[in-house]
């Protein structure tokens, strides 16, 4: 409850009250219509990313897909200051068209000069938060600490690799196992392999609601509910339904 007040009152942090690009929350988006978003928009976007302040970037695309984006100040302290005039500096090309909106904003926010940010998807909004505060959500840095108390090396490099992987979101229902797996695959850019004569098949539906979740965790969790396992081999994912391989 706390949280939520929070964010309500940091709702102003990126946008000034009123703005049109802030829909009024009678009109927000559901986190099931923002996933849905994610991964069907196409962008073209005509604005030179690397000249383009983020707050413009952010307006735009909160005025074109009816998305509210909301800083956490609390988090990101000082940082919040900077993010009217923040640009992709560290992109090599000016524009990112015929993407994805989620893959859009998962490569812009990487050539942003704050490398330091990125994004969750909540129940109504996005909040603009930072890769740590994100990571420590997730779960990532209590594992890593996990494995450093129980002394095993091998673990606690298995532990910080899982640093690199997206937090993806989905909203499905009723929806074609193998679909599920391509649209995971183009919105976060997860190369994932499903095992030759695997008796599951485009007829396997599935209906699951996924927030903010490590891949490796939201894959293994489709894969059960198939009667599957997942095995990552560097940065691969490979469906079977034996769990033969595993590293």
């Amino acid at each position: 409850m706390m949280r939520a007040v929070l964010l309500a009152c940091l709702a102003v942090g990126l946008f000034t009250p009123g703005a049109p690009a802030q829909p009024p929350e009678k009109s927000r988006p559901s986190a099931d219509k923002i996933v849905a978003l994610l991964q069907s928009a196409k962008i073209s976007y005509e604005k030179d990313l690397q000249t383009t302040p983020f707050k413009e970037v952010l307006e735009d695309m909160a005025r074109r897909y009816n998305i509210t984006f909301v800083t956490n100040n609390a988090v990101l302290g000082d940082m919040a200051n900077t993010l009217d005039t923040l640009k992709a500096e560290k992109l090599s090309v000016t524009s990112l068209n015929d993407l994805l909106l989620g893959t859009f904003l998962d490569v812009y926010f990487r050539g942003l000069a704050a490398e330091s940010l990125t994004y969750l998807v909540r129940s109504d909004h996005i909040e603009i938060t930072t890769r740590v505060a994100a990571q420590k959500e997730a779960g990532f840095l209590e594992a890593i600490d996990e494995a450093k108390a129980s002394g095993d090396k091998a673990e606690v490099v298995r532990a910080k690799a899982r640093l690199s992987l997206p937090l993806v979101c989905l909203a499905v229902r009723e929806r074609a196992f193998s679909t599920v797996l391509n649209d995971l695959s183009a919105t976060y850019g997860l190369n994932i392999v499903v095992e030759p004569n695997s008796p599951t098949s485009s007829k396997t539906v599935l209906t699951e609601r996924l927030l903010n979740v490590p891949a490796d965790t939201a894959l293994e969790l489709l894969a059960g509910q198939v009667g599957m396992k997942v095995v990552r081999k560097g940065n691969t994912f490979r469906m079977t339904s034996n769990g033969q391989g595993a590293q």
